[in-house]
């Protein structure tokens, strides 16, 4: 990406933080009591009819609503926006530094019965020259902003008028310095402060003007473009391309650290100050780290926005942590690039189920605390995925590296130990709940996970240096994987009933129960009727294997062939109807995919059925083939002019059918 294209998805990703900072003002409620010092003592006779209160609501409302259209503006229009929002507050700096000049320095000429009001001579210089370079820089400043007015672009109007602006500007912000030098009377010098917000007010004015009909056009623009995006894309389409566009995780993540270094300063600041007032040193103890760190994390996570932002923070972590363990253990697939997706979801939900914004301080510390155990525990279901595949690749290909064997057999050993460990001190230190007995069944299930992997990996690995075809090796492996999934299925029942507890009779809320019916539906249902299906399908394919005649030691020889699926020594076989020979096992699993045999397509299993329809298609075909022969012998003008007469009346449906 060139350097100006970083520069400016930098600049986009920081002016959409702000906005951020005043949603997350409102929600938290710092800003209604910025606003509202004494929101909640209103009048009590007729709180709505209180102006105040109105008046502050719809301020708060303004604030909220201008900030949510802020975030999600283009960069063009957030450029304009600050424009607009930096020339306001150049015009609000320069009154105020204005009217401090004017009280200060219109002190001094007046005559006070206590001298020591008066202010000295260099005092008043020092105060004024402060203003008038001040005042120099905000002018220019806001001039250099206002270019894009339609006045200062050449071509459409003279360069000498717009110098005269650009004069006018550094005359209105100078106005009360230059009055305090003409020495005009303190009356008239009271007023110079609001005198000169007139014409840069004038400007900015003009500035709204000129952009209301971009405004309207680039809304309309806007609308017509979502929608089409919408017709064209869907939903969730659209939402992906705004999620892209808008860039949220960078954004949140800037907004949360940022956030989090301000609230360490503010409380590291509180805490040096408080240890001064009471032992006369400056320095912040063990303690006073230990209860900034709590505060952190209880803040870290006090509404809704921040909740967001510590999420995408959660996200980068556990993505690095899953391309750690995928770069440790040599995963190609995109399980370790996904786990900082998933987990960030799981994360928010964990969240939002057990209300944790609303929850108080001392509870919320404690939540986040077994959410984040929770989410250990998927991370580990994470890394099984990642290492399962290369443990079955090592043992499948032969693979004589030492390195890899040991990496993934170390990862297995770190998959049983930790969630072994983790379950021992939260078994100690914790009283039996709900919530240690989610923790439980998942640290339990991937302990089985891995030891069944383990095992798989271990008869692959006897298969790999054994000569002689192991043909109950395909049962072994079929057996273990389905006791784990069983158990994997079991678990899967025992979490749905302490969630069913905890929705009834601890926390309930719609967003657990939807979560119970996405996991009641995906991790049982669909288990269950996938399980069951293959289960059918095995079932049946060793059924058609047993109804087929096994080969005897004799035949075997005779044929002197390997088995065409895997290509091993045939010790024992079974023979299809087309004679041939294969492997039981082979032939089973041939079975999974096709019922046909593999060198000559014929059917491998029928039905006595299927034996009497094909014999009875056999003699029709023959009939039909006779026919044809016998029309063919007849001469061609009595072939074009009668039908030939057929005796066989199976023949005669057959022609019928083929006419109709």
């Amino acid at each position: 990406m060139p350097i100006q294209s970083r520069y400016m998805a930098m600049v986009d990703l920081l002016m959409r933080v702000p906005p951020l900072f005043i949603i997350d003002s409102v929600l938290s409620k710092s800003l209604f009591t910025f606003i509202i010092p004494d929101f909640v003592s209103f009048s009590a006779d007729a709180p709505w009819l209180s102006i105040r209160f109105c008046s502050s609501v719809m301020l708060i409302i303004s604030f909220l609503v201008g900030a949510l259209l802020m975030f999600f503006m283009t960069t063009e229009q957030l450029m304009q926006t600050y424009n607009f929002i930096l020339s306001s507050g150049m015009i609000f700096i320069a009154y105020v530094w204005n009217r401090h000049m004017v009280l200060k320095l219109g002190s001094s000429t007046t005559t006070h019965q206590d001298q020591r009001h008066q202010v000295s001579f260099w005092y008043n210089m020092r105060t004024f020259a402060i203003n008038l370079f001040l005042q120099i820089g905000l002018a220019y400043n806001f001039n250099s902003l206002r270019l894009d007015q339609p006045w200062f672009r050449h071509g459409i109007y003279t360069n000498l008028f717009a110098s005269s602006l650009r004069s006018l500007t550094y005359f209105s912000f100078l106005f009360p310095s230059v009055s305090k030098v003409l020495a005009l009377p303190e009356l008239m010098l009271l007023k110079t402060p609001i005198v000169s917000l007139t014409f840069p007010l004038v400007e900015m004015i003009a500035f709204v003007v000129t952009k209301l009909r971009q405004f309207y056009r680039a809304s309309v623009e806007t609308y017509y473009f979502n929608r089409l995006l919408i017709q064209n894309y869907g939903i969730q389409g659209y939402i992906e391309n705004q999620w892209i566009r808008i860039n949220v995780p960078d954004v949140l993540r800037v907004f949360w650290i940022t956030r989090f270094f301000y609230q360490v300063v503010a409380f590291a600041i509180n805490r040096i100050v408080d240890n001064e007032r009471e032992t006369g040193r400056a320095y912040i103890s063990y303690e006073n780290a230990t209860a900034i760190s709590r505060e952190l994390l209880i803040n870290g996570c006090d509404t809704v926005v921040a909740l967001l932002g510590m999420t995408s923070v959660v996200s980068v972590v556990t993505q690095n942590i899953g391309l750690l363990f995928a770069a440790y253990v040599g995963s190609e697939n995109e399980e370790g690039q996904n786990m900082g997706t998933v987990s960030a979801i799981l994360f928010f939900i964990l969240a939002l189920q057990t209300g944790l914004t609303g929850l108080h301080p001392d509870m919320r510390i404690l939540r986040l605390f077994r959410n984040f155990c929770l989410l250990s525990t998927a991370i580990l279901h994470f890394v099984h995925s990642m290492v399962n595949p290369i443990l079955m690749s090592l043992s499948a290909s032969r693979s004589t590296s030492v390195k890899k064997h040991f990496r993934a057999l170390s990862m297995c050993a770190f998959l049983v130990v930790f969630p072994s460990w983790l379950l021992r001190h939260l078994w100690e230190e914790y009283s039996v709940s709900t919530w240690l007995m989610a923790v439980t069944a998942f640290s339990v299930e991937v302990i089985i996970k891995v030891t069944i992997s383990l095992l798989v990996y271990t008869l692959f690995m006897v298969d790999a240096y054994r000569d002689v075809f192991w043909e109950a090796l395909d049962d072994y492996v079929y057996y273990l994987r389905a006791t784990g999934s069983s158990i994997e299925f079991l678990f899967g029942i025992f979490l749905f009933g302490n969630g069913f507890w905890i929705m009834v009779f601890e926390s309930g809320g719609t967003i657990r129960a939807i979560m119970m019916c996405i996991h009641a539906y995906f991790n049982i249902w669909v288990q269950a009727k996938e399980g069951w299906k293959v289960f059918k399908r095995r079932r049946t394919a060793v059924n058609k294997i047993n109804s087929l005649p096994c080969a005897t030691s004799q035949q075997i020889h005779s044929h002197n062939d390997v088995c065409a699926i895997c290509y091993q020594e045939l010790q024992s076989a079974r023979i299809t109807r087309c004679h041939h020979f294969f492997h039981g096992v082979c032939l089973r699993k041939w079975l999974y995919v096709q019922d046909r045999c593999p060198l000559c397509h014929e059917v491998i299993y029928k039905t006595d059925d299927e034996f009497s329809n094909d014999e009875e298609g056999d003699d029709v075909r023959d009939l039909v083939q006779n026919n044809n022969r016998r029309i063919m012998n007849v001469p061609n003008g009595i072939r074009h002019r009668a039908p030939v007469i057929v005796e066989d009346n199976r023949l005669n449906n057959v022609d019928h059918e083929h006419q109709d």
